[in-house]
């Protein structure tokens, strides 16, 4: 690799982080274990040492606060590995960024295996074109000019977008954003009420319906300009305030640094006006269409829900719930959520007239609920939409939590244990430098420990002589005849209806004598 580098280039090598099994405070357990040089400034970034000095020798580590922790030590105490091989003593604190957790950084020359990388300290950068030239060698190369200013790839090489995910994107945001409108929908219509006599003498004064929807409406621009400076403003101070509980807590990694993209907070800002603007939609046709004599003499009037509405309402809702149940069936995620957009839409526009039937029916009530039916039909306009966001939410549990309970079936029902009962699975590693357990001092130690009546021996494919973390893990896969194998097994494109008939129908497959497995 050397030979094929830019002459004067310096390598240093590194390893990725393996699950090496250390001796702990509660006894033995795996730990993530890394191998770099802290001392050279190739490796600056990659680590941090926060106490303490790097590793001068084989016999020195540095390790995690968390690692100590769970390790049972301190700054200047010895960790040893599970089998009691080597030990090492713990000359600082380490901090990974790309993990916070428990980690172990070992020195070179505490590592025999093959490392997982090298770092090339070249004395210029590697363009595209040597990048190209060293993958003739078979050589896989990660250059930072390269990252940061790529080359061009012909169209057909590149990832193309997943139509599926954008539309599920879309759905769901649209969901979200249609919740929203629905919960603000009551504060503009109550905003409109408030103002209704300034808006009837509006109207007095030769203001048209337009004029009237045009002054609700801009209060929605107004409100969803606010709205969005506030939210940006408050959302950034967040992001920087809350960083470190983010990194330390959730990600379990540093953060690069701050990155701030002003298309995506136009383009959120524009989402909030557009939000504020639908949300004030419904009360400035409410507003357009009041009576002006009625709104100047205080009363309220009723504002009746137009049929075609209804009607519209019910389509849509009954064309939702069809649409949901042929998904369902044919398992098309975005038509399920087409069918759950409509039948929400579709309830939505039924909703003021459930709320005036359900005014109706207070009569044969007490008097407090009937004050508070007859208050909520005489204000459609902000009662509907409260409803609508009410009820969304609550069919959104309620398919939130069916498909939980459906995936947690069908885990139980898949669910095939590797052993019995009652029975314990002990793994032997394979070690160069610690030889097999034999099956009769694990059957004593299992006898001393456990009420165990049997210890039965498991041969599989392991890496005998691997050190550890090194073995590639192979495994060993029965084949089936040709006429044995499931002709759908493999099947990329979603089977027709006539094929699921068939694959329900077809016998399990079974071996007969003659068959051939490979």
């Amino acid at each position: 690799m050397t030979t094929a580098l830019p002459s004067g280039s310096r390598v240093v090598p590194v390893w990725n982080e393996q699950k090496w099994d250390w001796r702990t405070a509660d006894g033995l357990g795996p730990i993530p274990s890394y191998g770099l040089d802290l001392a050279d400034p190739v490796t600056e970034g990659m680590a941090r040492l926060r106490t303490g000095r790097a590793p001068t020798s084989a016999t020195e580590v540095t390790a995690s606060e968390a690692a100590l922790r769970r390790l049972g030590v301190a700054l200047g105490g010895t960790v040893e590995l599970a089998e009691g091989s080597r030990r090492f003593t713990v000359v600082g604190i380490v901090e990974i960024p790309d993990d916070l957790g428990e980690v172990i950084v070992l020195p070179p020359a505490a590592r025999s295996d093959p490392p997982s990388a090298w770092l090339v300290d070249a004395p210029a950068p590697i363009g595209w074109d040597q990048v190209r030239k060293l993958n003739t060698e078979g050589i896989t190369v990660i250059s930072r000019v390269v990252l940061l200013d790529p080359p061009s790839v012909p169209q057909n090489s590149q990832s193309e977008v997943d139509a599926r995910s954008v539309g599920v994107g879309v759905l769901l945001g649209g969901l979200g954003a249609m919740q929203i409108v629905l919960l603000a929908g009551p504060a503009f219509a109550i905003g409109a009420r408030r103002r209704q006599r300034d808006l009837a003498l509006v109207a007095a004064n030769g203001g048209s319906p337009a004029h009237l929807r045009r002054i609700v409406l801009a209060d929605g621009v107004v409100l969803g300009l606010i709205g969005a400076a506030a939210g940006i403003l408050l959302g950034a101070f967040l992001a920087v305030a809350g960083r470190p509980l983010v990194e330390e807590h959730l990600a379990h990694a540093r953060a690069g640094g701050y990155r701030f993209f002003p298309l995506a907070l136009l383009a959120v800002a524009g989402l909030a006006v557009l939000t504020g603007v639908a949300a004030a939609l419904v009360p400035a046709i409410v507003a357009a269409r009041q009576n002006v004599v009625v709104a100047l003499s205080g009363r309220r009037g009723v504002t009746r829900s137009r049929q075609r509405w209804v009607a519209v309402g019910l389509a849509l809702a009954a064309g939702g719930v069809g649409l949901s149940a042929y998904a369902a069936v044919h398992m098309t995620m975005n038509l399920l959520l087409a069918g759950l957009v409509l039948a929400q839409l579709g309830l939505v526009l039924c909703t003021p007239a459930l709320v005036g039937l359900l005014a109706r029916l207070g009569q044969h009530l007490p008097l407090t609920p009937r004050l508070a039916l007859r208050d909520a039909g005489r204000n459609r306009a902000a009662t509907a939409p409260a409803i609508s966001a009410v009820m969304a939410a609550v069919a959104g549990t309620i398919c939130l939590g069916v498909y939980q309970n459906s995936s947690d079936a069908r885990s139980v029902a898949t669910y095939r244990p590797d052993t019995p009962a009652g029975y314990v699975t002990v793994v032997n590693p394979l070690r160069r430098d610690q030889p097999s357990i034999r099956a009769d001092r694990l059957a004593a130690i299992a006898n001393r420990a456990l009420p165990a009546s049997q210890v039965t021996e498991i041969r599989v494919p392991g890496c005998r002589g691997w050190e550890p973390g090194e073995c590639p893990n192979p495994s060993v896969e029965v084949v089936l005849p040709p006429q044995r194998e499931c002709p759908f097994l493999g099947t990329q494109r979603p089977l027709t209806s006539e094929e699921q008939r068939d694959a329900r129908a077809d016998a399990p497959l079974s071996l007969v004598p003659g068959d051939v497995l490979t």
